[in-house]
């Protein structure tokens, strides 16, 4: 027997909702021993009362609900390799690669996002892509601020 924690009504099948209030059912009750409890500490007890150890069935327990719910596969999509390449560039541009990786990483980045926008066929790829415009754009801005420190150095040293 199920119970409804808003307005206390009871039914006899396993419902989601209480059909009286509409509320989200949140108290289940053992037909056995007539324990009330939340449904997670059923659930925690393999659809079994805690006191009691009866079988309970609790709505949306079941592996066949549970799986409805789960996440939508997503296809393997095939990758843009300038944006794997965007990637990488991007990574190297920050561990000390600067200009070198920096530039060539924000212009494999654009270029990638362009494919992957006007292929006909859908492209995985597009956060690499941002990545590698994104990270080789810092990237090339901390080498730009060190080049710039450098000669401010050189410059205070020599006066």
């Amino acid at each position: 027997m199920y119970r409804c924690s808003n307005c206390g009504g009871s039914m006899s099948v396993p419902q989601e909702n209480c059909p009286v209030c509409g509320a989200i059912i949140l108290g289940v009750v053992c037909e056995a021993c007539n324990y009330t409890g939340t449904k997670s500490e059923f659930i925690k007890n393999i659809n079994r009362c805690p006191r009691c150890n009866t079988h309970v069935e609790i709505p949306g327990s079941s592996q066949e609900d549970l799986s409805r719910r789960s996440a939508p596969v997503r296809p393997n999509l095939p990758k843009n390799n300038k944006a794997v390449i965007a990637g990488v560039l991007a990574f190297v541009s920050l561990c000390g690669g600067g200009i070198f990786a920096g530039i060539p990483a924000i212009i494999m980045g654009v270029l990638a996002l362009r494919e992957i926008k006007e292929s006909p066929t859908p492209l995985a790829g597009k956060g690499q892509a941002w990545a590698g415009i994104l990270c080789g754009a810092f990237g090339l801005t901390l080498a730009a601020c060190v080049i710039l420190l450098m000669i401010l150095g050189s410059i205070g040293s020599a006066g």
